[in-house]
């Protein structure tokens, strides 16, 4: 089993939607986290696994901003951070 997670988040920045593509080669459920500034959460989605781990997040009910995508699989074991920026 891998002991990291990675992933890339476009297009960024992001206007009404992004995508998040994992690459992680063991196998779990994944969430996914947008935090603003201050740590409030403002999106929180769970996924079942899957081979080609690639999911839209829509952002139409953001402001802009600067905001944190967390990544996260099998029961917050594996963690990655991402910035977001949201210009519309």
């Amino acid at each position: 089993m891998s002991n990291s997670v990675s992933a890339k988040v476009y297009p960024n920045p992001a206007n009404n939607s992004f995508f998040v593509k994992i690459y992680y080669d063991g196998e779990g459920d994944y969430a996914l986290s947008v935090r603003d500034l201050f740590g409030k959460e403002v999106i929180n989605d769970k996924y079942k696994g899957s081979d080609l781990p690639e999911f839209e997040v829509n952002t139409n009910d953001l402001k802009n901003g600067i905001y944190f995508l967390v990544v996260s699989i099998m029961d917050n074991k594996l963690k990655g951070t991402y910035r977001v920026v949201i210009l519309k």
